[in-house]
């Protein structure tokens, strides 16, 4: 009996080893396939963390790489962290603050004379263009003039007194034309000749600003101390005649007309 029962105790252990290891195998599989979703979780949440952290700045970095080389220099990044991309995002704003200023003067350089200030060749080349587009269509209302000027006696202040004295002529005729005519451009279109484009008010008051403009046309007077300070020159106008004319030339040529025979009846044999 002792033997039976020392039999039965024997085969009961071995069978709860036997479930023990069944169940056990079952607690690691389901602690594993846990642990593999936690792991798939956390490393999601990191990507969607480094994605929001660091691909997606580089990408507004890119994006702003994209707009400077498109030359838009006026959209900067958005700088929300102060680690190295942060720092990149700064220096790029820096870059595109610095290109936008170096743009805006090359722009100035290009269309300013160097030595008036006022606009050069061209800038009023540029003008015309887009005059000349204003006048092909036939719905745009336009209203603008011309005023030549052509400064008197230059050679004879460079050739008797220098050429610094001659500029000197130059940039006090430029002052004097432009606190004239303050509403619109003026374009130094040639050493010694301004054009004056009446728009708007300038062009409403032309009557009253030419009689303004009369006293300086006249002979220089080399007997004066400093004939250089002399504000002499030779001018002529004309008006755009909607309807007539067909391109900004033939209103420049009338006011170019005007200035020339002005200018010979001044100067005479002098006048080029």
């Amino acid at each position: 009996h002792d033997e039976k029962l020392q039999t039965k105790s024997i085969s009961y252990l071995g069978d709860a080893w036997l479930r023990f290891r069944k169940n056990k195998s079952s607690v690691v599989a389901f602690c594993l396939i846990v642990f593999l979703l936690l792991f798939a979780i956390i490393t999601s949440a990191i990507a969607i963390y480094l994605a929001n952290r660091i691909l997606r700045p580089l990408e507004e970095i890119n994006e702003a790489a994209s707009r400077m080389g498109r030359g838009n220099y006026d959209v900067p990044i958005k700088e929300s962290s102060r680690d190295e991309i942060g720092i990149l995002a700064k220096n790029m704003n820096r870059t595109m603050d610095l290109m936008k200023i170096m743009v805006r003067d090359l722009k100035t350089e290009a269309f300013q004379d160097k030595l008036t200030g006022v606009k050069n060749v061209s800038a009023f080349e540029k003008q015309v263009l887009e005059l000349n587009r204003e006048i092909s269509d036939p719905l745009n209302q336009l209203a603008f003039g011309v005023v030549m000027v052509d400064l008197n006696g230059l050679k004879g202040v460079n050739d008797t007194y220098g050429h610094e004295k001659g500029n000197v002529v130059i940039q006090l005729t430029s002052k004097t034309i432009c606190q004239l005519y303050q509403h619109s451009p003026v374009y130094r279109i040639g050493g010694d000749e301004f054009l004056v484009l009446l728009r708007h008010g300038d062009y409403a008051n032309r009557e009253a600003l030419w009689q303004q403009l009369l006293p300086y046309l006249r002979k220089r007077d080399y007997t004066l101390e400093k004939p250089w300070e002399q504000i002499s020159f030779s001018a002529g106008h004309a008006e755009y005649l909607a309807g007539t004319d067909t391109s900004f030339e033939e209103v420049f040529r009338r006011a170019d007309e005007a200035m020339y025979q002005l200018k010979r009846s001044i100067e005479g044999d002098a006048a080029r």
